[in-house]
């Protein structure tokens, strides 16, 4: 099995794993999974392998952490979960639950997967007194991963732009299969 394989692929299907049993979890009803699923099938299988593929020599490939690597990709899923969440979830549970189901979505990905929570805590100590500021989020996880942060700052908000257009936008309103989190 190729490094690239194991440091990136491996991080990425158990990401994809713990959204899908994350997914059945009461706590995230109403959640629009389809939306989540169109961002982690994107950024997961192809924007992110293809980028370090192209960006990184294998000697660097290999240097990779895993756990770095899961962890990088949970906070991307987490930052645009957060920029969307209003957008997420229906009206009322965004109400009673502003942005908190995006933390809790957070802390089960990186507990479904065996990630560090690390980088987490400390983003979001860094963020506690001040404003979320999502361009220096992934330029701290570019640099973890390798890869040039403009480009990975561009390939992220454009997916986010992507599926608010394709996915969350009004002719895509209609409420989510609770049991899939596909629209009917």
């Amino acid at each position: 099995m190729s490094t690239d394989r194991l440091n990136v692929g491996q991080p990425a299907h158990a990401i994809l794993s713990a959204v899908a049993r994350i997914r059945s979890d009461d706590r995230f009803a109403g959640v629009r999974w389809d939306a989540i699923d169109y961002y982690c099938d994107r950024l997961l299988m192809g924007v992110i392998p293809q980028e370090l593929d192209a960006a990184l020599t294998t000697e660097a490939l290999e240097a990779l952490s895993p756990d770095v690597v899961k962890a990088a990709l949970i906070m991307l899923i987490r930052d645009f979960a957060r920029r969307y969440h209003d957008r997420l979830v229906p009206p009322e549970f965004a109400q009673n639950w502003a942005g908190h189901w995006v933390e809790q979505l957070t802390v089960g990905l990186l507990e479904a997967t065996g990630a560090p929570v690390e980088p987490y805590v400390r983003w979001m100590a860094i963020v506690r007194d001040e404003p979320e500021d999502p361009r220096r989020l992934v330029v701290g996880l570019a640099r973890q991963l390798g890869l040039e942060p403009n480009r990975l700052w561009e390939l992220h908000a454009g997916l986010g732009e992507a599926i608010e257009r394709d996915v969350l936008s009004p002719r895509n309103s209609s409420p989510p299969d609770q049991s899939t989190g596909t629209q009917p």
